[in-house]
This record gives structure tokens, C-alpha cells and sequence, in this order.
């Protein structure tokens, strides 16, 4: 695959005094090794990195004024000339959106990048930074190897550092995995944290959450049962992951309620707690789920009022006599009347949604919508009194 270092060259304001103003030289440090002296860090660029292409992304101005010398001082250093790539100055949105596109344009299909900042005027390292970003979603063959950025303010000795700035880059995919989690509630942490003290809470995190989206609310229970020591013990290591451990707090209060260690143990805390995760579901707009998980939720009710624990892979019985095809037990016969009404409205809901609309008399997405968005607080309606005893 081609390795492309893409720098900048800027326009150099004059000093008093200067009749030609131009980069001051410097020795450049990347790791432990050191630049031959030169004024610009596209030099340095290229010697610590040779890649296969070096372009420079010049404005008319600079590339007037720097560019002829920054091709003679990577002739006189034996390095490849550099490509000169034309910008706008960026001076508006309209300039700035123009050389996201160029950036853009630059970058092919199974390229490495190497990014050099330094030398980018004003907003455009940021810019650089967010096309990165953006490039490597877009593309997932393209490879970022390198972000770097020469601090020339930070030379001592005539010596000017190489900023890494490569891991900073990964901000936005832990920014991407944020909003996966708070907005969807999928744990893709993994990747990030991998041969890490806290890929074990990664992995915790991402059997949790695939369990709540493929409506398992046993395990879900009792994963989110274990998460606070599973955070707890996290902590301590916190420092592997800073973006990680921000999140401590919010994975808590998010995911901590769903916890019963032993859900069958407790039938009553077991069915709040998937009311909880009804709701959760309705939140983040699985309404798909949110249905699914009701209609096995009234079974469960059912199986409370006659003393049986919520899970069990025989619930055939219950079903028959909400469909009315066997008796109503005594025991059920006081609270039968509203779980019956609702069976029927989650029934019909059900189906729709699993049919995909293809049935006669099918609602519109908005209308189903509404309804499932009702459910949470219906069902809560139809739970009994907290029996003494449970948590």
C-alpha cells in the first residue's frame, strides 16, 4: 500500500528587518533520532519517514514564497520533491469546506498517512485533523500511521521535538464509541482498550449490552448484576483508558438498575426490572425490542399471580389462557380482566411489527411508534404491590 505524508506549508509573515522572510532553521528530534538542519518540518517529514509521496498542500501565497526552497532543501538532503497540492487560503466556510474536499481528493483507497500539522495556518490543522477523522470512517482501508506536529516554540539548544500526536487521533473513535453507547446503547470498547487492564470490563460491558439488544433480559439482569464490581475494580486502572473512565459514573447509572443476581429468586424485583429495560428500550428507540420483551413480560405477570418464577422455558400454559384457551385459575381471576386487554393490544402490535407492515389494516410507522412508546407506563399500571421479602 502507498505511504503519503500530507504536510502544509504556510506563508511566512516578515520580520523587521527581513528582506526575504522564510522558515528558521532547526534540527527536528522524532524519537531519538535527529533532522539534518532545515526551516521546515515537511523536510523533517519526509527524512524520518520516507514515504513513497510527499505532498504539500500550499496556498497561492506560500506557494509562492516557500515552496522553491523547501524543494531545494529536500534536493540538497537527498529526499524525493515534494508534490505540491493548491488550497485556498481559508478565509471563509465556503474555503474551508473546499479543502476538506481536496484533502479528501488526496486520499486513495489503501493509503498510509502520515500527517504533518506543523506548518498549517490557522484553523487548518484542525481542519487536517477532522478530515482525518472523518476519511478513516469513510474509508476503513486507509491507515492513519502518524500524526505529527514540530514544536518549534518548544526547542531547546537549537533542538526542536516531534509531537506524536497519533494517539490523540484515537479521541474521535473513543467520541464515536461514546455515542454508540449513551445514544444506542451498543459497547464497542473492545478495539480500544485491548491488552489493556480493562479489556475484561470492555468485554463485560459488550456481553451486557448484546444481551439487551437481543432481548436475553435473564442475562442482562445478572451481567448488570456484577457491573458495579466489575466498575469498582476498573477504577484502580483507570489511567489505561482516561476516556474510558469518564464514562464510569454514566455506565453505572444507565446499566446498574437492570442488575438481580437471581432473578427467579426474586419474581417481583425480576419484573420490574425488565419494565426497566422496556423503558430502557423505548429510550434509545428499539422499539422492536420494547414490544418483544412486553408480550413476555405480561406472561411473566401471569406466572407471578400463580406463584411461578418469570423464566422458564415452559410458559405454555400462561399463554393458553391469555389467549383464552384454558381456564383462568382462581389465583388470576381478580387481576385477569386489564392483562387480558392488554395481551390483546400487545398481541396485534406484535404482529404488525413482525409482519413488517404486510398485513391487512397495518398501522403507520408513527402510530405504532406512539403505541409502543405508551407501554412502559401501561404495564407499570399492572404490577402489584411490592411483596415483602424481595428487593
Amino acid at each position: 500500500m502507498p505511504r503519503k505524508a500530507i504536510a502544509f506549508l504556510g506563508w511566512t509573515r516578515p520580520r523587521e528587518g527581513e528582506l526575504q522572510p522564510t522558515y528558521r532553521p532547526t534540527i527536528y528530534r522524532y524519537a531519538d533520532e535527529l533532522s539534518p538542519p532545515t526551516g521546515f518540518m515537511a523536510v523533517a517529514t519526509a527524512y524520518f519517514f520516507r514515504p513513497d509521496e510527499l505532498l504539500v498542500l500550499v496556498t497561492p501565497q506560500a506557494k509562492a514564497q516557500n515552496l522553491p526552497d523547501l524543494q531545494r532543501d529536500l534536493e540538497a538532503h537527498h529526499l524525493p520533491a515534494a508534490t505540491p497540492v493548491d488550497i485556498p487560503a481559508g478565509q471563509d466556510e465556503a474555503e474551508l469546506w473546499q479543502i476538506f474536499t481536496i484533502i479528501a481528493d488526496t486520499v486513495q483507497r489503501g493509503d498510509t498517512l502520515i500527517f504533518d500539522i506543523t506548518n498549517g495556518y490557522r484553523s487548518l490543522p484542525v481542519l487536517a485533523l477532522i478530515a482525518t477523522s472523518y476519511l478513516r470512517a469513510v474509508r476503513p482501508d486507509v491507515t492513519l500511521e502518524k500524526l505529527v506536529y514540530g514544536a518549534y516554540d518548544a526547542a531547546t539548544d537549537g533542538v526542536t521535538p516531534v509531537f506524536d500526536l497519533t494517539p490523540f487521533v484515537q479521541l474521535l473513535d473513543w467520541t464515536n464509541a461514546t455515542t454508540a453507547l449513551l445514544q444506542f446503547g451498543r459497547a464497542d470498547f473492545g478495539p480500544l482498550v485491548r491488552q489493556s487492564a480493562l479489556d475484561g470490563l470492555a468485554r463485560h460491558l459488550n456481553s451486557l449490552t448484546l444481551s439487551l439488544h437481543t432481548s436475553r433480559p435473564r442475562q442482562a439482569m445478572e451481567a448488570a448484576a456484577t457491573l458495579p464490581a466489575q466498575l469498582a475494580a476498573a477504577q484502580q486502572h483507570a489511567a489505561a483508558a482516561p476516556p474510558f473512565a469518564l464514562l464510569f459514573d454514566q455506565i453505572a447509572q444507565e446499566y446498574a438498575p437492570f442488575g438481580l443476581a437471581q432473578p427467579n429468586q426474586e419474581p417481583h424485583a425480576a419484573l420490574q426490572r425488565m419494565l426497566k429495560i422496556i423503558e430502557w428500550y423505548v429510550q434509545k428507540e428499539l422499539l422492536v425490542q420494547a414490544v418483544t420483551l412486553a408480550r413476555e413480560w405480561l406472561i411473566s405477570l401471569v406466572r407471578l399471580h400463580l406463584g411461578l418464577p418469570p423464566f422458564s422455558n415452559d410458559r405454555r400454559d400462561q399463554e393458553l389462557i391469555l389467549n383464552e384457551r384454558a381456564p383462568v385459575p382462581a389465583l388470576l381471576q381478580p387481576h385477569f380482566a386489564p392483562i387480558k386487554a392488554q395481551w390483546d393490544r400487545i398481541r396485534t402490535l406484535r404482529n404488525d411489527l413482525a409482519h413488517s407492515g404486510m398485513r391487512p389494516n397495518a398501522q403507520a410507522a408513527e402510530d405504532a411508534a406512539a403505541r409502543v412508546r405508551a407501554l412502559p407506563t401501561e404495564l407499570a399500571a399492572l404490577l402489584p404491590v411490592h411483596p415483602k421479602g424481595e428487593s
